[in-house]
C-alpha cells in the first residue's frame, strides 16, 4: 500500500501521473480522495459525468494493459456505489 501526500484535494492531472507511476506487477488499484479532483478523475477516465457525493465509490475497469497507458475514455465503470 502506498499514500501519496499530493493525493489530498489533487486535480486529476496529479492522479492519473501518480497512477501512470504504479508497477506492472500490480493489478488493481484504489482510489481515496476529495471532490471536485476525484469526481473529475472519474468523469475523465470513463468518458462521461459520474456524480459523486461524498462516499460515493465507483467500481471501475480500466481498459489498459500497462499503468502507463492511461488516458481520457480508457475506464469502463462496472458499479456506483452511494451512501
Amino acid at each position: 500500500m502506498n499514500f501519496i501526500d499530493e493525493g489530498y484535494l489533487a486535480d486529476p492531472e496529479t492522479w492519473m501521473r501518480n497512477i501512470e507511476r504504479i508497477s506492472t506487477h500490480t493489478h488493481s488499484c484504489i482510489i481515496v480522495g476529495h471532490n471536485p479532483g476525484v469526481t473529475e478523475l472519474v468523469n475523465i477516465l470513463c468518458g462521461s459525468f459520474i456524480p459523486m457525493t461524498p462516499g460515493t465509490c465507483v467500481h471501475m475497469e480500466l481498459l489498459i494493459n500497462d499503468w502507463s497507458e492511461l488516458f481520457e475514455g480508457t475506464g469502463n465503470v462496472l458499479s456506483v456505489y452511494t451512501p
